[in-house]
């Protein structure tokens, strides 16, 4: 079985496997200017709409996906992009590893977790630790 390394390419097989940086193809100037990171797992909030966007990203099984979710959340708090607050909103594709990484970092943050479904074209409340909001409410 051969392994791949996130930031290296695979050029060997299960014997002699032999990595190399990605921008080792690069023209020599751009070789330490760029660096190509692998997004398995994209998250991003928008703070004025409250909007967690979510989806995925390069193909990978959902033990990479997973990992790839709790680093970029955690990025997010360090940073103070996700600060916590009332209300947060959901949107987007997930497996459910996924969700339940997502649903356990930000429960401890917001007093309630709206996440969108696409047949009621509401966000529907599933994760509540206050009073404004009840599970199973449904927000535009």
């Amino acid at each position: 079985m051969t392994v791949v390394d996130r930031r290296r390419k695979t050029i060997g097989g299960p014997k002699g496997l032999k990595t190399k940086p990605l921008s080792a193809g690069l023209p020599f100037g751009l070789r330490e200017k760029r660096e190509i990171k692998m997004a398995y797992y994209n998250i991003n909030f928008d703070p004025q709409s409250g909007v967690m966007k979510v989806g995925f990203g390069d193909p990978a099984q959902n033990d990479v996906i997973v990992r790839d979710a709790v680093a970029r959340l955690a990025e997010m708090v360090k940073s103070g992009e996700l600060k916590g607050g009332e209300l947060i909103k959901i949107n987007g594709p997930a497996s459910l590893p996924v969700a339940c990484v997502i649903a356990h970092a930000v429960a401890h943050l917001y007093q309630a977790v709206g996440v969108f479904d696409p047949k009621l074209g509401k966000y529907v409340v599933a994760v509540t630790h206050g009073d404004k909001f009840a599970v199973g409410d449904l927000i535009d």
